[in-house]
Formats: C-alpha cells, structure tokens, sequence
C-alpha cells in the first residue's frame, strides 16, 4: 500500500490502541506519508512524526502514565494546566517547529473564540499539541496569539480534511467504540457526555476515510487512567496486523 496517511481520533488513554496499530504497520512496513490528529491523537501522532518509536511512547504511558505529566493548578480557567506536558515533548521532540518532523503533521483544536475547528501544520508545534490536548473545564484552554485554543475532538475528532483528494489511501482510526457503564457518578456523567459529542463529529468523517479502524472495547476504562495502557495496546497491534492482512489479501 502506497500514498498513505493516518488520521488518528482523540480518547484519552484509549490512544495506547492508535500506538498498538503504527507499532504493526512499522512491524509489516506500511510507510506512512503524512498524519493528522486531535487530542490524544496529536500527541501520539506528533511524537510518531518525530521519529520516536511506537513502543517507546507505549512506556512512557505505563512509566509516568499521561495524567502525571499534567500539572494541578488550581484557578478559575481550568483545573490543570499542560506545564509537565511541554517537558516531555522537549524531551522527545528537539525543535518546537513543524518543520522539524520526519513526517507531515496537522493538528486539529478548538478555538473558542470563533466557535469552530482550525488545522494546523506549520509554525510552532508544542502550543498546538497542548491546545489540541486541553479537554474544557479539565485543563486550561491555550492561548496562541489572540485565540483561545481546547480540545479539536469537540468539534472534529476525526481530522480527515487535510487529506481529501490528496491521499489515496486515508486510513482513520477511531478510539471511541466501547461499551458504556451502568454505574453513574459526575466523572462518568462528564465522560458519557464527552464521548457523545465526539462520537457523533467522527461519524461525519468515517465515510471520507478509505479505511476505518475501529477496534470494540469491551471492558470499563477511565480516559485519564492509564492503567490499560498494555491491554489497549495489544488491542490495537491486533487491530493492525488483522487490517494489513486483510488487506493484503484483496491486492
């Protein structure tokens, strides 16, 4: 398969599933031409970009788990803010630039100041990661220039535009198809609702995808609990290999 690109879905620690699939395609060298991302996505796919290696980023949540790396700070904009967030990528990233990846990346956010999606792919790299990463009322929303920037799943968790008619081969994979608890507290209210709104954006995409990864979770999970970060992946390493043959078979 030739002329591919990826469009990685956001879903908190779910995202161990999207590392589990490039971790197959670079086992089976499906060579990956450009990726696109929101939330978990832009911080899994920038850091594929950036030459750092699938399994590696699948220690790095099971060391430090991703809700370590955000910082508590109390104040009215948002319970936690993207400080620890930033020293990882300058760790794993040597130039805040989007010129510096190996591998074209854009990366979807929400500005809520004009109440729509924005794409980027050029200029600085981390303050898009961070924004695209920042779920409301959760983290702080990120200012860059005069916006304010949060969470592109809200609006479009399946970032395919940057791709339509330029790639021939748009494989999207979505994180968001799992089983929902009977049990009820403000979190799991706040997730279910969460899951909703981007659950239904990403049903818009799934048809301007060439191929849907969509693997089923059939166990309860928190999208900030990074516990199943080993049982995600191996999900989606399956979900990759399975695709690959698959379609192999029909070439």
């Amino acid at each position: 398969m030739k002329n591919v690109a990826v469009v990685l879905s956001g879903g908190g620690s779910r995202g161990a599933i999207q590392l589990g699939v490039l971790q197959a395609f670079d086992e089976y060298n499906l060579k990956i031409e450009a990726i696109s991302g929101t939330s978990i996505g832009a911080i899994i796919g920038s850091l594929y970009c950036a030459g750092v290696k699938p399994i590696v980023v699948k220690e790095l949540m099971e060391t430090k788990g991703f809700i370590k790396i955000f910082n508590l700070s109390w104040n009215l904009k948002g319970l936690m803010n993207m400080k620890n967030l930033y020293a990882v990528l300058e760790e794993h990233i040597p130039n805040d630039d989007f010129n510096s990846l190996n591998i074209p990346m854009h990366i979807c956010v929400t500005n809520i100041n004009t109440n729509k999606y924005e794409i980027f792919s050029k200029g600085s790299l981390f303050d898009k990661i961070a924004a695209s990463a920042s779920i409301p009322v959760v983290f702080e929303p990120i200012q860059i220039e005069e916006n304010y920037y949060v969470d592109g799943g809200l609006i479009n968790n399946l970032p395919v535009e940057p791709f339509i008619d330029k790639y021939k081969n748009i494989i999207g994979i979505d994180i968001n198809n799992h089983e929902n608890t009977d049990k009820h507290n403000m979190w799991i209210m706040a997730q279910r609702i969460i899951d909703l709104v981007i659950i239904q954006n990403s049903e818009l995409n799934y048809k301007k995808c060439d191929y849907l990864i969509k693997p089923f979770i059939d166990f309860e999970h928190n999208i900030l609990n990074f516990n199943h970060t080993d049982k995600f992946f191996e999900l989606g390493y399956t979900e990759g290999v399975n695709f690959i043959k698959t379609v192999l078979k029909k070439q």
